[in-house]
């Protein structure tokens, strides 16, 4: 997360960064390391409200991981606004998929709401 947020959105550090954290929430001990570290929730809006591409398409990545399933009565309500925001201009199919998961997921916690 510290080489995310010290980074910026246009670094490439901050891209491999979040590329290496989705592949380490794919096993459970990592996904409670991402969980647990307390700046994760605004690095990764920021990344996604402000990166492009691949980068943007990690960060949700992440943010599916972290907040899907029974962690999404804990998302902040910016990581619902920051995905939508992503999901409406220039994103991947990938990252629209992602997207579209942890979406359902906050809508299902109640932590999104339809307007």
């Amino acid at each position: 997360m510290e080489a995310v947020a010290a980074s910026g959105p246009s670094g490439a550090t901050a891209e491999r960064a979040l590329a290496a954290l989705e592949l380490l929430c794919m096993v459970s001990d990592g996904a409670a390391e991402v969980r647990s570290h307390p700046a994760t929730a605004p690095t990764l809006v920021g990344a996604v409200e402000k990166m492009t591409g691949k980068g943007r398409e990690y960060a949700i990545g992440v943010m599916a991981a972290k907040y899907g399933g029974a962690e999404a009565g804990s998302a902040p309500t910016e990581a619902g606004r920051a995905v939508v925001a992503a999901m409406q201009g220039d994103c991947s199919a990938r990252a629209r998929r992602k997207g579209a998961q942890l979406l359902r997921a906050l809508y299902e916690s109640g932590r999104l709401v339809e307007r």
